[in-house]
């Protein structure tokens, strides 16, 4: 018996080793595990020979060095695969290597989990406090948990959000952490790097395709397949898995819908015949909107009607009136959308710098409720900077040919101090930023 259980340990040295060997590796390069990208022949090999040494020696095997390794690897991606119920957590884990995990076994599964790490040259994750963070550390280890994607909860919602910033020009780290509030406190810091990742090849990819000019009506996955070959296995995830392709698949569809138009608001400033310079807002209302990415309290009002205005509300209405854009619900691959489209312009319309724009929505004739877009509250009284943008509007807009100005925003609308000695720095345009989701 001894003897037969000796010999089915001896298979894991030989698994992990041909792993390496596989990947042209001779020994752990330090890179976290969801980049080893497991295959599940791989798992399997792992998984019977450390199932059957757990079933003879139970969990005190576990931070021996080539269980510990073993242990990492199935875990790291079980857990980025697993769809059970219920909260991540040790016991349906060690269910699955046919261990009834148990309190006083802690000790064991956190000892595995820091000597794995270490035998893979990788370290347990720590919280923001200093304390160890062992299931966190094998959550992120695995990558993007796929069970996330299921009723388009956090991990679809974040990604689309850090890319709907990409695409207006913020860095992917950036974006991937300003949208990160939306992640479950516990791994947001530590799924921020792959998630950056990711962002920045779906990027490259929503680039790819607004370029492409031989589409003719091509399905955008489609396109792809036939003319950048290895896109997907160019994703820091596992495309092979039903519902990471589905997820990206999603994400690349809503990306490329996204790229037709924007639905925001931009500010700046118009220099007018007299040399002053006024304060303007310029409206964007022309897109595609994903009707789970709508503000809660209009989503559900929303739900069941085939059309829709929007019109001004609140202080824009001293400005502009009357319909602004109708909104049109359509379905995509059973995910209910809306076509944004534009009545009319609102391009560099004089205003106070302190307005705040404000816009409703209604149908049928019955108000569903206001939504602000980002960027639409008003200015506050600290020094911003403008870059001239060359845009139409008053006969002198964008004249000025300062390589950057700093404006000190007075009390009213007219006659804001130039001061145009700022070094020259990246263009920017003040409160400029698309509204994936009104």
């Amino acid at each position: 018996m001894l003897s037969s259980g000796a010999s089915i340990h001896a298979r894991l040295p030989v698994a992990l080793d041909k792993i390496l060997r596989d990947r042209g590796l001779a020994a752990p390069n330090g890179g976290p595990l969801y980049a080893y990208r497991f295959t599940a022949d791989e798992i399997a090999a792992l998984k019977e020979p450390l199932t059957h040494t757990l079933s003879l020696a139970g969990s005190t095997c576990l931070d021996t060095p080539w269980c510990s390794r073993a242990f990492v690897a199935i875990a790291a991606n079980w857990f980025c695969t697993w769809r059970g119920e219920g909260v991540w957590g040790y016991a349906p884990l060690c269910a699955e290597l046919g261990l009834q995990y148990r309190q006083d076994q802690w000790h064991d599964v956190t000892s595995g989990i820091r000597e794995g790490l270490r035998g893979w040259n990788r370290r347990v994750r720590r919280s923001e406090g200093g304390s160890d963070e062992y299931l966190a550390s094998l959550i992120c280890e695995g990558g993007l948990p796929l069970r996330a994607i299921h009723g388009g909860r956090w991990l679809y919602q974040w990604l689309q959000g850090a890319l709907d910033l990409a695409a207006r020009g913020v860095d992917s780290d950036q974006a991937a952490a300003q949208e990160a509030w939306r992640v479950p406190a516990t791994f947001r810091n530590h799924l921020i790097p792959m998630a950056a990742e990711l962002i920045g090849q779906l990027h490259q990819v929503k680039r790819d395709l607004a370029g492409s000019t031989d589409r003719a009506g091509l399905d955008a996955i489609a396109w792809l397949d036939l003319n950048r070959d290895g896109w997907r296995e160019s994703l820091p995830i596992d495309m092979g898995d039903e519902d990471a392709r589905a997820l990206i698949e999603r994400v690349v569809r809503r990306a490329e819908r996204s790229a037709l138009g924007d639905i925001g608001l931009q500010r700046g400033l118009v220099q007018g015949p007299d040399g002053l310079w006024d304060f303007t807002i310029s409206l964007s209302l022309d897109g595609h909107i994903e009707h789970a990415r709508l503000p809660l309290d209009l989503g559900p009002k929303l739900t069941g009607k085939f059309r829709a205005r929007v019109r001004p509300a609140g202080d824009l209405l001293a400005l502009v009136s009357g319909d602004l854009a109708i909104m049109e619900a359509y379905e995509d691959d059973e995910t209910p959308w809306w076509r944004v489209r534009p009545l009319r312009r609102i391009t560099h319309q004089p205003c106070l710098p302190d307005l705040r724009a404000e816009l409703a929505v209604e149908s049928d004739g019955t108000p569903l409720g206001n939504f602000v877009l980002p960027d639409a509250e008003g200015l506050t009284p600290e020094p911003m900077a403008f870059a001239p943008s060359g845009c139409g509007g008053s006969p002198n807009s964008g004249r000025t040919r300062i390589a950057h100005n700093t404006v000190t925003i007075p009390g009213h609308r007219r006659a804001p101090t130039i001061h145009p000695d700022v070094p020259r720095r990246e263009r920017v345009s003040a409160g400029s930023r698309a509204y994936p989701a009104l």
